[in-house]
């Protein structure tokens, strides 16, 4: 390579929304919610959990976000971090 030769960065947040995680994979945004829900791809659940209403179980709305370590490590190895194994 040649001294003077630019090197192209690319600059990649830690933590990926989920726009940003289909757009870099090619997925559809229903296919990372379905890895959400049967836990099938790293994620993290920004915010405190909101307190469940007269007992009723409501849905968990906070935002996805993505670490980009981790899911490139998923992509390599096909396995989960270990805060993801019961």
């Amino acid at each position: 390579m040649e001294k003077n030769m630019p090197v192209e960065m690319v600059t990649v947040p830690k933590l990926m929304t989920l726009e940003q995680l289909v757009e870099w994979l090619q997925v559809q945004k229903a296919t990372v919610y379905g890895w959400v829900h049967r836990r099938q791809i790293p994620f993290i659940k920004v915010g405190p959990k909101e307190l469940m209403h007269g007992g009723a179980r409501e849905r968990d709305s906070r935002p996805l976000r993505f670490d980009y370590h981790e899911i490139l490590e998923w992509l390599e190895t096909g396995t989960m971090p270990d805060r993801f194994k019961r």
